[in-house]
């Protein structure tokens, strides 16, 4: 759970990078495991949304308080820390018995028939 909810945390930054908000302690926690999904799966689609129609991804940083720091180092940051963190949840899976459907192109996001 600790994991998922870190995956969370790490969407809402990038999330709040795409809507040039400054991160602050995310004040609505998530208890529920669909909710932490959900709402982690709707932070990430909204940032695609974002930066798939920018020209200019410059204008976009991750503030913390007073410190801006450019998107770039998101690719370092949090996207590559949640990329690192869904690795161990699918080997989480395998363990429990629970392993990621065969069927899964991670490429194009689709699930063959």
């Amino acid at each position: 759970m600790e994991t998922i909810e870190h995956i969370y945390d790490l969407s809402y930054i990038i999330a709040n990078a795409a809507l040039k908000k400054a991160n602050s302690k995310n004040d609505k926690p998530l208890e529920n495991l669909f909710e932490l999904r959900k709402q982690t799966l709707l932070n990430l689609k909204q940032a695609a949304d974002i930066f798939r129609v920018s020209a200019d991804m410059s204008q976009y940083k991750l503030i913390f308080g007073s410190k801006e720091v450019p998107f770039w180092n998101a690719i370092n940051g949090p996207i590559s820390d949640a990329i690192w963190h869904c690795g161990q949840l699918a080997s989480f899976r395998r363990i429990t018995g629970n392993p990621i459907n065969p069927k899964v192109n991670h490429f194009n996001g689709t699930v063959r028939k």
